[in-house]
């Protein structure tokens, strides 16, 4: 499962994506788990657990759930976190702050081969929506753990829409939109160029294949 949001306070901006993977012979003993979770707390089983609604008392109220103090919600993330261990769950994530990211990549982001001979220009269309779908294809190419070709990939749904982080593409919804640059795994002065992986809500096997760039980043 793959989920990345935003958290905002005052000037202060964190994006982060990350991926919860599990064998699929886990599967049905940690949805029991959760289940029997929700009901030692009488959450009704259609409710997400999301820290943002379940620490917010405004926000319980909103889903019936009053009969929960803000001890119960810590609890309830406590346990879940607790399960997901136990069951020896993987969780691959990237974060960024946004503020000094924003000064770092500037307006454009220039690509030449390593003869200097060949050049390439992708804009820089930065915000926090485009940066959590960066982050997304990030997280998944971390060395440790599952990888994208060993995993069915459920992408959790996001409507807004938002430019690619890097280029001239249209803008689209943010769960159709993440892909990226890297440069782990490739050989010295040289970065990946990977297209979109990842649709919402439907599960995929793995990365579409990635193109190698023999381009250094200025």
């Amino acid at each position: 499962m793959a989920f990345g949001d935003e958290s905002i306070a005052g000037k202060e901006t964190i994006a982060a994506y990350a991926y919860v993977v599990l064998p699929r012979s886990r599967i049905h003993q940690v949805e029991g788990r959760l289940r029997r979770l929700k009901r030692k707390f009488k959450i009704p089983e259609k409710i997400a657990i999301h820290c943002r609604q379940l620490m917010a008392p405004h926000q319980r109220e909103k889903l019936g759930l009053t009969h929960l103090t803000s001890e119960d919600a810590r609890s309830v993330v406590g346990h879940a976190i607790t399960l997901m261990n136990e069951s020896r769950v993987w969780v691959k994530y990237a974060w960024s702050y946004l503020p000094d990211l924003e000064k770092s990549l500037g307006r454009e982001l220039v690509l030449r081969t390593v003869d200097g001979n060949e050049s390439h220009t992708q804009a820089v269309n930065f915000s926090a929506k485009a940066v959590t779908g960066f982050l997304a294809y990030l997280s998944m190419i971390l060395p440790t753990g599952p990888q994208a070709s060993q995993c069915q990939i459920f992408a959790s749904e996001e409507r807004t829409r938002s430019r690619p982080l890097f280029g001239d593409g249209p803008s689209q919804r943010v769960d159709k939109s993440l892909s990226g640059f890297t440069d782990i795994g490739a050989s010295s002065g040289s970065v990946f160029f990977c297209r979109t992986f990842c649709r919402a809500s439907r599960g995929i096997d793995h990365f579409s294949a990635c193109r190698r760039r023999r381009f250094y980043m200025r």
